[in-house]
């Protein structure tokens, strides 16, 4: 999923991956699919956040 070494690149990256994600999860009527993408989308939303902490441990 994250490919670069470079945690602001990650962000942006997992920034992109959950804006497409809400786009999905708006436009999808199928309910099967629509949670699996939520899902997805936790999961995500969680691994940012991690890199955002990490991120601001770097600076202190």
């Amino acid at each position: 999923m994250l490919t670069s070494p470079y945690l602001d690149d990650n962000i942006r990256q997992l920034k992109k991956e959950i804006a497409h994600l809400e786009w999905d999860i708006k436009t999808i009527p199928n309910k099967k699919v629509k949670d699996i993408k939520m899902e997805k989308l936790k999961a995500l939303k969680e691994e940012f956040a991690r890199l955002l902490q990490q991120r601001g441990g770097e600076h202190q």
